[in-house]
């Protein structure tokens, strides 16, 4: 009965639910539907309507702690029956109890798993995010760049690179996007901020969250968004099983997740200067706002310094109070939007960061 009943749930849902999630789901819900099930077994019905509430917050910890009292009473219930159903089958030398041993243990694996589900888990983004190519120029004061899109949500989206280019974090850019889907041609118009600026194989992933949408182009925008084939998993993976579900999910809830904030691409460089009245200097890394100095010569760090990286580009570099370690010493640039307004600077600015930027291998 139950290979069955799991070969006619598998084929008929085309491969998106098995018995082993079916069974999780229910286990899941029972516990909210089991009331509402009884009161309508006596003909008492609800007949206010509530919507669910949509928010991505975190809901409160103690909501959570009394959601998981039941289940915990019950996953204790299930390990007694267990070491029970054991101890009478060694003891009266009977396979009779391996069944209800069998189901105790799937009842057992569905607790542990709703309870994982409804601990819940961190929320790194208020809206879905979707895998697209989508056709956009972005415009911040002269600069403007023509890409596409890697991935996209409601409330941002994210492009890739070749270079590190320098868009300001601290100023809202112009975008504009277009797709053609079928006879419909979207064009939506919206400002957005760069929030987070990382290395990736070579390349510079941005991200950017939108800050403001006119009412009158966010009906193109959602289309943009959601006028797609979902990128989400369509089947079920056949390779994974109990154990496999149970250690991936308490695997990531053990993993502390690492996240940087950077708005610019740190470019990692091995560039050395000789500065008057300083002497040597390396810089270890640029990122446009910032540069991490490292002096021959520890002692002596000016508090202000110039550093001529060609004969037409000088960084006027301010000291960061604090920002001292052993790597360097760390300056602020205060010049960098006028140079990078400039399209012929800019562009000796990108030359000389390919030129000197250093690639970091990871040890094995």
């Amino acid at each position: 009965m139950y290979i069955l009943s799991s070969l006619s749930l598998k084929i008929f849902s085309q491969n998106i639910r098995n018995t082993r999630w079916t069974n999780i789901y229910e286990t899941i819900m029972f516990q909210s539907l089991m009331p509402a099930v009884i009161l309508e077994t006596f003909a008492i019905s609800k007949n206010k309507f509530s919507v669910t509430n949509k928010s991505k917050l975190e809901e409160n910890r103690m909501y959570k702690f009394l959601q998981g009292i039941p289940y915990f009473i019950y996953m204790v219930l299930s390990i007694i029956g267990i070491l029970k159903m054991f101890v009478a089958i060694f003891k009266m030398s009977s396979m009779t109890y391996s069944v209800v041993l069998f189901w105790l243990i799937g009842n057992l694996f569905n607790l542990v798993m709703a309870t994982l589900f409804i601990s819940g888990r961190q929320q790194l983004r208020k809206s879905e995010r979707y895998i697209a190519e989508i056709d956009f120029k972005l415009k911040q004061n002269s600069y403007v760049l023509s890409s596409k899109t890697i991935d996209i949500s409601e409330n941002g989206f994210a492009f890739l690179l070749e270079n590190p280019e320098y868009i300001s974090p601290e100023e809202e850019f112009e975008v504009e996007f277009r797709e053609k889907s079928g006879n419909e041609m979207y064009i939506a118009n919206m400002k957005a901020k760069i929030v987070n600026v990382v290395e990736v194989n070579s390349k510079w992933k941005y991200a950017a969250y939108i800050t403001h949408i006119e009412d009158s182009e966010i009906d193109n925008w959602m289309c943009i968004v959601h006028d797609r084939i979902p990128t989400l998993p369509m089947t079920i993976s056949n390779q994974l099983g109990f154990f496999d579900d149970l250690q991936i999910n308490v695997k990531k809830r053990i993993e502390k997740t690492r996240t940087l904030s950077r708005r610019s691409p740190r470019i990692n460089m091995n560039f050395q200067m000789d500065i008057k009245n300083t002497g040597k200097l390396r810089i270890v890394n640029f990122n446009y706002q910032y540069v991490l100095l490292n002096f021959e010569n520890k002692s002596i760090y000016p508090k202000e310094i110039a550093l001529e990286i060609n004969e037409n580009i000088v960084l006027e570099c301010d000291l960061c109070e604090g920002k001292i370690d052993e790597r360097g010493i760390l300056y602020k640039v205060n010049n960098i939007d006028s140079i990078m307004q400039n399209f012929f600077l800019r562009d000796e600015m990108m030359d000389w960061i390919l030129q000197n930027k250093t690639i970091l291998v990871s040890k094995p």
